[in-house]
């Protein structure tokens, strides 16, 4: 593990010269408020940055530089968009994630929207993920699918000839009888 706490670092840079040297680095406790680009650390698995100002991911975060990266702890940072976190997805064999005390924890069904984003979790702020939040995540999913996919054209329908007669009462039973027969 590579010990970078508590230095008062505001960006992250310079990583390229650890290459495989280390299979952790902790960033905790530092003044990050951009999860930015990393280089190439093939032997990366866990990335600490609790305790800083993370307010966005780059969406360069990808497994073609951290092809490893099993485990991110964001705990307590200023993440508060489901958006933000969704950029991860292209971190396949990331298992563990670790974002309480952000303000997107606050989200209702928080849990449930993450995985619909990040299917491949299998512990979310410590605890395990079930097969329920999994097969609930699948169902919202599909949901918002459905919901994104245009809405098919309305059916145009004929209407009912509508006879007036003399007699109100006559007219309307004629009208509801043809408008049985018409549809």
């Amino acid at each position: 593990m590579l010990y970078l706490r508590e230095l008062q670092v505001a960006m992250i840079e310079n990583l390229a010269v650890i290459e495989s040297m280390f299979d952790g680095i902790d960033l905790s406790f530092n003044l990050i408020t951009h999860l930015g680009e990393f280089p190439l650390i093939p032997s990366l698995r866990v990335l600490l940055v609790a305790d800083n100002s993370v307010e966005t991911i780059s969406s360069f975060l990808s497994a073609s530089n951290l092809p490893l990266l099993e485990s991110i702890n964001l705990y307590h940072n200023n993440i508060s968009s489901l958006a933000e976190l969704g950029k991860l997805a292209s971190l396949p064999k990331l298992k563990e994630l670790y974002v309480g005390r952000n303000p997107v924890c606050n989200i209702e069904n928080f849990r449930v929207k993450l995985l619909t984003l990040l299917p491949q979790l299998t512990v979310i702020n410590g605890c395990k993920v079930t097969a329920k939040e999994h097969e609930q995540a699948s169902i919202l999913g599909k949901a918002e699918n459905e919901v994104a996919k245009p809405l098919p054209a309305p059916v145009k329908r004929k209407m009912a000839p509508v006879l007036t007669e003399k007699k109100p009462a006559r007219a309307a039973m004629l009208n509801m009888a043809l408008a049985d027969d018409f549809f």
